[in-house]
Formats: structure tokens, sequence, C-alpha cells
């Protein structure tokens, strides 16, 4: 084991990402490759696969771990099983990671969509920090922080918020719900993430709520807001009306944010149409800064549907 935690160093480190790859599909290939490959991608510590290093010292009970999804690898952090727990919280509350560093710049795509903003990492610990009341997991988007040779930048790009994003994340949630032994689930997105929450959102039963911040809500609003080119397979949460209206839900948004301003989650509730169930909330936050110090406050804000 320790030769094969070295060999993925020594690859990384030589850029050597298309036999790293390789190597990586054929440990994913069945439950036992599953263990091998999270000891494999985490155990020599690199900058890419260590998002957060603090996060063993300060919780050690929870884990860094590969979830095996198919047809694209997504990276997680979970809790660990506790033999002193009598019995798991029945809630799980997911952060679901953002685009992340889709494209370089316009028209050129990232080689690698691992996000360099850590803000979605920020808020988890802080919720962590000051929550006993449900458990906490993250969710990156497939290939984030880890790759395999399924992995194609249209993947992180004009691919990021299709059907088989969607059901790759969701085969995700499932499996942390499952190994948990959870009965419900809350969800909370930042940026693209909370396009992935609100779509979560609509096809499951077991979502008692959602969080979004700086939430992209509805992709090709957003794009034209900013003249960019619509993502023709991205599918649009404003589009599940029936299925999102009864969820309590809240979406901050940043009053300095240029990327994603209030036209964009106004434009979503006008979509969804009449539902007492959505609260759109000002914060004072840009797009990336004001967020984290300010997360524990808006924390107290519950979603929940308004009487009529």
């Amino acid at each position: 084991m320790i030769f094969f935690r070295c060999v993925s160093l020594f690859l990384l480190k030589r850029k050597s990402h298309y036999i790293y790859s390789l190597l990586i599909t054929f440990f994913t290939k069945n439950l036992l490759g599953g263990i091998f490959a999270s000891l494999f991608l985490f155990g020599c510590g690199t900058n890419r696969t260590i998002p957060y290093p603090a996060i063993d010292q300060q919780f050690p009970s929870f884990q860094r771990t590969l979830i095996i999804t198919v047809p694209l690898p997504v990276y997680g952090w979970i809790p660990f099983p506790s033999k002193e727990k009598e019995k798991p919280h029945p809630v799980i509350r997911i952060y679901i990671e953002g685009d992340g560093k889709a494209w370089v710049r316009r028209g050129r795509p990232a080689l690698d969509p691992t996000p360099v903003n850590r803000l979605t990492h920020h808020l988890m610990l802080n919720d962590l920090s000051a929550n006993t009341a449900v458990d906490i997991a993250y969710l990156a988007r497939p290939c984030q922080y880890v790759q395999t040779s399924a992995c194609k930048t249209t993947t992180w790009t004009f691919d990021r918020y299709n059907q088989e994003i969607v059901d790759v994340m969701n085969m995700a949630v499932d499996k942390i719900k499952t190994q948990g032994g959870y009965k419900k689930i809350e969800l909370v997105g930042y940026s693209g993430g909370g396009t992935i929450a609100l779509l979560l959102a609509a096809l499951r039963e077991d979502v008692i709520s959602v969080r979004t911040v700086a939430g992209n809500l509805d992709p090709a609003f957003t794009n034209g807001l900013h003249g960019v080119s619509k993502i023709p397979t991205a599918l649009n949460p404003g589009l599940f009306k029936q299925e999102l209206a009864l969820i309590p839900q809240i979406h901050f948004f940043g009053t300095e944010d240029n990327i994603i301003t209030h036209k964009v989650s106004a434009h979503y509730q006008q979509s969804i149409g009449s539902s007492n169930c959505i609260l759109i909330k000002p914060v004072t936050a840009s797009h990336q800064s004001g967020w984290a110090e300010q997360w524990t406050e808006l924390l107290q804000i519950i979603p929940t549907c308004a009487a009529q």
C-alpha cells in the first residue's frame, strides 16, 4: 500500500495524469478497489487531494473519501461511523461544491476543475463548529480533486448541469444516506452547487430543505445576463415547479455580488410561481467573500413554509 501511495505522488508531481487516471480507474472498478483507491488518493497528502488539511486536526471524526459513482468519480467528506453514538442523527446536511475552476478564461476550459476558492469548506467547517443537531457532509462536483479517464473538459463546462451529472451526484447522496442510516436530507449549495441542490431536491422525496449561497438558480438566465451562450443540455430548476414549490428553501444572494445578482433569485422565484416555501435573503457579501464570517448566524434562519 505504501508503494501505491508513493507511486501516486510520483505520477502527480510529474503530471503523468493519463497513467494516474488509468490506475485509479482500475482500482475503482469494485468495492475492494474503492478502499484501495481512497488510500491511494489521499494517503500521500498532495495539495490537489487535500483541500483543507486542518480538517484532520479539528474534526477527527470526519473522513475524506472517494465515493464510488458511475461513470464519474465524486470526492467527499463524510462522518466516520461512531461506536460511541447510540444511533445516528436522523438528518444529514450535505454541502455541494460550486463549479470550481471550470474555465481558465472565456473559450478556454481548465484542465482541472478543482476549486481554488475554498468557501464551501469554510461554510461547512463553521457549521460543524456550532452544530449539534445534524450530521454534516461535503460533496465536490464530479472530477474535482480526483480524475479518472472518464473525466473530460466537457464534464465541468458544457455538461456540468446535465442529467448525467445530476444522476452521479444523486448516487453519491444515496451512498452517504445509506452508509449513515439517515432518514432525511438538507442540501446546501454554493454558486453552481445551488443548481445541483435544487435539481436533486426535485428528484428526491427525502429532502426537507434547501439553502443556497450565491446560488446559480437558473443557468440559462444567468448566462443571458452575462452575454454568454446557453448550455444546451443544462437542466433548469425553474421547470420543476410542482416538485420544488413545497420544499422549504432559502436563497441567499450577496448585495455586492456582480456574478449572481438579485435578478437571478428573483427570476427563479417568478419561475416557480406562487409558493410560501421560498425565502430570498440579501446578505452583505460578494460572490466569494463575506459569507464565512456570517454563516453561523445565517444558519439560524430556518427554511420553512410560511402559513398562508
